[in-house]
């Protein structure tokens, strides 16, 4: 495949999946709890190439923001996914562990030495950092493992009391 193909099929793909998380977007703002099932679904059903299967423990998120998040890592996710490997699956898990939320997503892609952060996944890291949570990712004989964690409730309420506080000095 020429690279001026691949960068059609990458651009292609980048403004279907960007369409869909703005619709899944849309929808997680007109509801008090967010139904992240349905969002993921909305965003990952039309993603070529690819066998995904979603399993979430935590289905309903009531802060925007972690939703969003999330949606936007998984978005990235699969992007790189796509672009960056010869993976047939993708296993994306959503679950809560010590008041966090874990969402990981593991790919069958071939195995590289390393991983250099590109501007997805230090643009992931910067968004998940912000809201006081940390993104991690390794690869090996199985594929690419992305794990972000994210704040539950208390973590997000420290976050913005600390955020106010800061704000709050002149």
């Amino acid at each position: 495949m020429c690279r001026a193909h691949a960068f059609g099929q990458a651009l292609a793909l980048g403004k279907l999946l960007l369409g869909d998380l703005r619709t899944a977007v849309s929808e997680l703002r007109e509801d008090d709890a967010i139904e992240l099932l349905q969002a993921l679904t909305t965003l990952v059903q039309d993603t070529p190439r690819l066998q995904i299967a979603l399993s979430l423990q935590t289905q309903a998120v009531n802060d925007v923001r972690i939703a969003e998040t999330i949606l936007r890592c998984t978005q990235e996710a699969l992007t790189n996914c796509l672009r960056h490997s010869d993976a047939t699956r993708c296993a994306i898990e959503l679950h809560s562990e010590s008041g966090a939320l874990v969402l990981t997503v593991q790919d069958n892609g071939s195995a590289v030495a390393s991983v250099k952060a590109g501007n997805g996944l230090k643009g992931m890291a910067e968004r998940v950092g912000q809201l006081g949570g940390t993104v991690t990712w390794s690869t090996d004989a199985t594929g690419f493992l992305l794990t972000v964690v994210l704040p539950g409730a208390d973590g997000l309420a420290a976050l913005d009391a600390r955020h106010g506080a800061d704000s709050e000095v002149t």
